[in-house]
């Protein structure tokens, strides 16, 4: 195989295959202060919502922003990190499965929360479509910088437009398009446009990888950038687990309380 080859201002070059190890430091930071983000919003979701400690804490607008800013980082994140595996020379079959992993992942989340959070349910969240984004990034990641910056647009407009769509159905919710019934959803990260986020991150990478990427010893050593890091690499297991162990924890906490 050659080394992969990549389209910059309409000029296609070759770009030296990256370290199996390299990690973009930024990505690790954004990703790692999303997963912080992510505990201390769902901490605050619990006070309020689930076990009414503090009911009425969280106004709308931050349960709305506080959550997209927190799912955009995240699919940022995820673009830029796949487009970096791809350069690394992992084949798009490889990150095809990747994504379809993640989607099933998504898929358990559903079934559970039907079961266990039928107020709530998780038809289609960020695991949804990072899964579903990553199965189309093995047609993105060839796309040049300009066309990628067109699509993001493009999708961040279809999403205005699905939104303000309702169907007899609520087949095509995965899409933004919303049913006769208006579902409320604990995690809703549609295709339009939130995959236009991945998309992002995937542009962003294209760019940043035409230049170096470098890290000073002295942030490498910083324990702040090293926790940060170690958040990012495990930010999948945190997202499953965070909320069960929020939640036992609440209710140890409430039970003593009751006690005293």
């Amino acid at each position: 195989m050659g080394e992969p080859e990549t389209t910059i201002q309409g000029r296609n070059y070759k770009r030296p295959k990256l370290h199996k190890r390299l990690r973009d430091p930024l990505i690790d930071r954004l990703r790692g202060i999303a997963v912080v983000l992510m505990v201390g919003f769902h901490f605050l979701v619990d006070i309020d919502k689930v076990f009414r400690f503090v009911p009425g804490l969280m106004p709308k607008w931050f349960w709305f922003w506080g959550g997209s800013l927190i799912g955009s980082m995240f699919l940022f994140a995820a673009g830029a990190a796949y487009f970096i595996q791809v350069q690394k020379g992992k084949t798009k079959k490889e990150l095809a499965v990747r994504g379809l992993r993640i989607f099933a992942l998504g898929l358990l989340l559903t079934g559970f929360s039907v079961k266990f959070v039928p107020s709530g349910p998780i038809w289609f969240g960020i695991l949804h479509c990072i899964g579903f984004s990553m199965v189309l990034g093995t047609w993105l990641s060839s796309r040049s910088l300009r066309k990628l910056l067109s699509l993001a647009v493009l999708f961040f407009i279809l999403g205005g437009v699905t939104e303000g769509f309702r169907l007899p159905t609520q087949g095509l919710v995965w899409l933004g398009v919303r049913g006769p019934v208006s579902l409320k959803m604990g995690d809703y990260f549609p295709v339009f446009p939130w995959t236009g986020m991945f998309i992002l991150g995937i542009a962003y990478s294209h760019f940043r990888l035409s230049k170096p990427i470098a890290e000073s010893s002295h942030l490498r050593n910083h324990s702040v950038e090293q926790g940060l890091g170690w958040l990012s690499r495990k930010s999948l297991m945190i997202y499953f687990i965070h909320q069960p162990v929020l939640i036992g924890l609440m209710y140890l906490f409430s039970l003593i309380s009751s006690r005293n």
